[in-house]
């Protein structure tokens, strides 16, 4: 194998892998990338308590025959640090100019590393690229923390630009035992709530919400006192709502607050927050 300072870090958190390890790895190895530009499999076997190891070992020799070195952090305490530990400790033993991160239960499509090299060489200006100390990593959580979207805000918020390809590039695979079914709904609408406010709401004066529904309602109770006050009406294109009013109650203080108006949809004033609940 040559020795050479790879462009690429192919990044994977493991834990009890067996079942995906082959097909995802197999994908790694079908990339059109391969002998275009110099990769890394950087990986954290975390705690497996499963055969994980010793696949990643076999696979070792094979990617070594591919010239295209894989890297292993073993958790070896007897509990998972989780995803984000996972994901930080692979990123340690890194050191490619730019990393994938790649879940073993997802399975990457052919053009999927060429495709988004080519689109950050061509538009530098709006990629993901970040400095690690700078960002800091993941946040490390044992379970229930979506790890990523947290990276992704605290990106953001340090000046950090996206791009997206406009391609399918990944397989991904639902299945019971995945990570992001130990995300309760409530957190992910904590974070999105708290962005929103942050970034959007905070610097507007009105605000229309639109869905008079549950998740329009939902979006106004959870607001900060000084957003509610934004608010100048529900509005919808239900005939049963609109020309009513909605009294929010708070259960804590155990009083109702100011009545809003639900208003038809053509009759209301930008800018909106659309509600919407995705199935």
């Amino acid at each position: 194998m040559t020795d050479r300072t790879p462009l690429i870090s192919i990044i994977i958190p493991i834990y009890n892998g067996v079942r995906w390890i082959n097909r995802c790895f197999r994908s790694i190895l079908n990339q059109t990338a391969i002998n275009i530009l110099d990769l890394e499999v950087c990986i954290c076997n975390d705690a497996s308590t499963d055969e994980t190891i010793i696949l990643l070992e076999e696979w070792q020799e094979t990617f070594n025959n591919m010239d295209i070195p894989l890297k292993i952090f073993k958790n070896r305490s007897d509990t998972p640090g989780g995803v984000g530990y996972s994901k930080n400790r692979a990123v340690s033993i890194s050191t490619g100019n730019f990393l994938c991160f790649q879940d073993i239960d997802d399975v990457m499509l052919p053009n999927r590393i060429i495709k988004q090299y080519e689109k950050t060489s061509n538009e530098t200006e709006y990629t993901l690229i970040f400095e690690r100390k700078k960002v800091g990593g993941f946040f490390e959580s044992k379970r229930g923390t979506p790890e990523d979207l947290v990276f992704f805000n605290k990106h953001l918020d340090l000046g950090g630009k996206i791009c997206r390809v406009d391609e399918c590039l990944l397989i991904y695979t639902f299945h019971s035992n995945q990570a992001t079914l130990s995300i309760h709904e409530d957190t992910i609408w904590n974070l999105r709530l708290e962005r929103l406010e942050k970034v959007v709401l905070n610097n507007w004066s009105k605000f229309t919400i639109w869905n008079a529904g549950k998740q329009g309602r939902k979006l106004y109770n959870s607001l900060s006192q000084e957003n509610k006050s934004k608010v100048e009406a529900l509005c919808d294109v239900d005939k049963n709502k609109i020309g009513h009013k909605y009294t929010p109650f708070d259960p804590v203080e155990r009083k109702s607050g100011p009545e809003i108006d639900i208003i038809h949809f053509k009759d209301a004033i930008p800018p909106f927050v659309i509600c919407m609940k995705i199935l």
